[in-house]
């Protein structure tokens, strides 16, 4: 399998600046969105350091993916891999953080796709979702690592003081605001005809249950999809930066 993939990214019509980075590396199978949060521009900074940290691992381990392809067996190493690659992003931009009062408390989401043939792998923290279209249907495939998102999978109810505030939109995990961080990391089959879309909430905030993903991603191409899907975004609201990856799975 291979994809054909396009991206786009807009500072949307509320926001002075657009602290989204997304990365496509085709030789290495690696797409990724980071959406950064942080005063003076350390947003962009935390985004753009995790993707360039998650990136590098990736690339300087190419056997790890070379031996599943040639191979075949456990995609557990590739894992691994993609789980590493969020850990030393992670690493990067919290001791940046702390090296400079200017990045105080900065961080991002994160979510990463790696293509391997007819499998992937994906890891996620935080808020950017990862969206397949199969045919007529959508699927949401992350999950979001916000307060309120976290207290709906428990079972548990929001606090009163809490429901419908801007505190259950809060980051309950992110990339760069602890030591540590831990990643949603898993398998993907892919089929050919598949579509996905990687973006941050200046989409997903607009999409409901994701159906308006269907029409968007069946006709034209990635490029034409990835520019429908941020007007979409700006021309419901526009109220952040909007970022999305548009990749295309057909057969080699």
């Amino acid at each position: 399998m291979r994809i054909l993939a396009a991206a786009r990214s807009d500072v949307g019509k509320r926001r002075k600046d657009n602290e989204d980075r997304f990365q496509i590396v085709e030789a290495s199978g690696f797409y990724g969105v980071c959406d950064g949060m942080g005063g003076h521009a350390a947003g962009e900074i935390a985004a753009s350091v995790a993707l360039e940290a998650a990136e590098r691992i990736v690339r300087h381990r190419p056997w790890v993916g070379q031996k599943f392809l040639k191979e075949g067996g456990s995609i557990e190493p590739v894992m691994n891999l993609l789980d590493r690659a969020v850990r030393v992003a992670n690493a990067e931009v919290f001791d940046l953080s702390l090296e400079n009062r200017a990045y105080h408390q900065m961080g991002c989401t994160m979510t990463l796709l790696l293509h391997l043939g007819d499998s992937a792998v994906l890891a996620s923290v935080g808020d950017s979702r990862f969206y397949l279209v199969r045919g007529h249907e959508v699927r949401q495939l992350t999950l979001d690592h916000t307060i309120g998102a976290e207290f709906q999978r428990s079972g548990l109810p929001v606090p009163d003081a809490m429901a419908g505030t801007r505190y259950t939109r809060l980051l309950s995990r992110s990339i760069g605001t602890a030591e540590t961080v831990r990643a949603d990391v898993f398998p993907l089959k892919l089929n050919a005809g598949d579509r996905f879309v990687i973006c941050t909430d200046g989409l997903s905030d607009y999409l409901g249950d994701g159906r308006p993903l269907v029409a968007a991603t069946q006709k034209g191409s990635p490029d034409q999809v990835a520019e429908r899907l941020v007007n979409f975004a700006n021309e419901s609201g526009g109220a952040d930066n909007v970022t999305v990856v548009v990749g295309f799975v057909e057969d080699e």
